[in-house]
C-alpha cells in the first residue's frame, strides 16, 4: 500500500503536468506567446499544489467519514 505522502506527490505531479499543458496551450492559442514571468512560474507551482491539497484532504475526510460512520452488517 502506498503511503499518504507518495499519493500526495503523485497527485501533485498529475495536477502539475496537466495544468502546465493546459496553460501553455491556452497562452499559445489566445496570446500567441508563453508567459515566462516569475508570477506565471509561481502560479504553475502553487495552483496544482492547492488543488492537490484540497483533493487530498477531501479524500482523506471522506475515507474517515465512511470508516467511522459505517454501520455493522446484520
Amino acid at each position: 500500500m502506498m503511503s499518504a505522502w507518495k499519493r500526495f506527490l503523485l497527485l501533485w505531479l498529475f495536477m502539475f503536468l496537466t495544468f502546465v499543458a493546459i496553460k501553455v496551450l491556452f497562452n499559445l492559442w489566445v496570446h500567441g506567446w508563453i508567459d515566462l514571468r516569475r508570477v506565471a512560474l509561481l502560479e504553475v507551482l502553487v495552483v496544482p499544489a492547492a488543488q492537490t491539497l484540497l483533493l487530498w484532504f477531501g479524500y482523506r475526510l471522506d475515507r474517515l467519514r465512511s470508516a467511522g460512520g459505517a454501520s455493522p452488517p446484520r
